[in-house]
């Protein structure tokens, strides 16, 4: 009886924290309850060293090849912000 009690009072806990939380900040659509991966947005700064401002190919040749690649393809796919 004591079991059944106590795990009824975590559960009701967590309902209580869940909807709490759900008040203050709700989602605002299925994707930001976390429930569907979302592509990670990089940041450009990180790899602005290796691009010129007048275009976005890399400039500087000593980069290593498969960070261009990378760094291409998520310029390409719109993953940079």
């Amino acid at each position: 009886m004591r079991y059944n009690f106590f795990v009824l009072t975590i559960i009701i806990a967590f309902f209580i924290i869940a909807c709490h939380r759900n008040i203050n900040n709700p989602a605002k659509n299925i994707s930001e309850l976390g429930l569907i991966p979302q592509p990670q947005k990089i940041s450009l700064q990180k790899y602005a060293f290796l691009y010129d401002a007048n275009t976005p190919f890399v400039i500087d040749k000593k980069a290593d090849d498969h960070l261009v690649k990378e760094v291409k393809n998520l310029f390409l796919t719109n993953q940079i912000h």
